[in-house]
């Protein structure tokens, strides 16, 4: 966001799109599908003068695994092109990480994985693409580059993987009880699945102790819905 001196606030890639069209009339203004803001566009800001803050309320938190995983999968099924914040399919992940975001209490707000920070998470996995040559974003966390590292040699199982945790969501919007605990530590696939890996483990001991009990008590096996 731009500060004016008035303490009014503007949205800075409008601002920086409108300046393009001043600068260079024949082009006229620059759609924002043609640029990204974040850090390098705040830092021109300040070399020109301009005030720029990020407002609390917009700051997103850092990308869980789950989420990496579902952005990896979309760079990998657009590769080499790398679709911008208005591609039907970047439109549509945001939607899905905020459904995701919803059920895991981890929303920031309506700002939170808008389709632009989409688009340029997509941009930070690009920097560790061998065919881009160093090209993209170089913000984000560690993350991108633990996700890239464990699936972007093995397409098949993160086209799984993603497609997994996509399976997951509706489940556990219609069955909350299965959500990850806090503490539960994120395995490769992300903690959504490590959670409802845990989950069909305690019922498979339930179900073990269940049958130990029948054993004991009558030394036979029997089906308790026909007795």
């Amino acid at each position: 966001m731009l500060i004016d001196s008035d303490g009014n606030e503007y949205d800075a890639k409008a601002i920086i799109g409108a300046a393009h069209g001043y600068q260079y009339p024949a082009q006229g203004p620059l759609p924002q599908s043609e640029f990204y803001g974040g850090q390098p566009t705040a830092r021109k800001l300040r070399e020109l003068g301009f005030e720029v803050t990020r407002p609390a309320a917009r700051r997103n938190l850092v990308w869980t695994r789950d989420e990496l995983i579902l952005a990896l999968d979309l760079y990998m099924r657009h590769r080499p092109s790398f679709p911008d914040d208005k591609h039907p399919d970047v439109v549509e992940l945001s939607r899905f990480l905020n459904r995701l975001a919803a059920i895991t209490s981890t929303s920031a707000g309506d700002n939170f994985r808008n389709a632009n920070g989409v688009a340029m998470k997509l941009q930070n996995f690009r920097r560790f693409d061998p065919s881009q040559d160093g090209k993209g974003l170089s913000g984000g966390g560690g993350g991108e580059a633990e996700v890239w590292a464990v699936f972007a040699e093995d397409p098949e199982r993160l086209r799984s993987t993603a497609a997994a945790i996509r399976s997951a969501v509706p489940a556990l919007e219609h069955n909350p009880s299965n959500l990850p605990e806090g503490g539960v530590a994120e395995a490769e696939e992300g903690r959504i699945l490590t959670r409802l890996h845990q989950v069909r483990e305690r019922d498979y001991r339930l179900v073990e102790r269940r049958k130990m009990m029948a054993l004991r008590a009558s030394g036979a096996l029997h089906c308790e819905a026909c007795i």
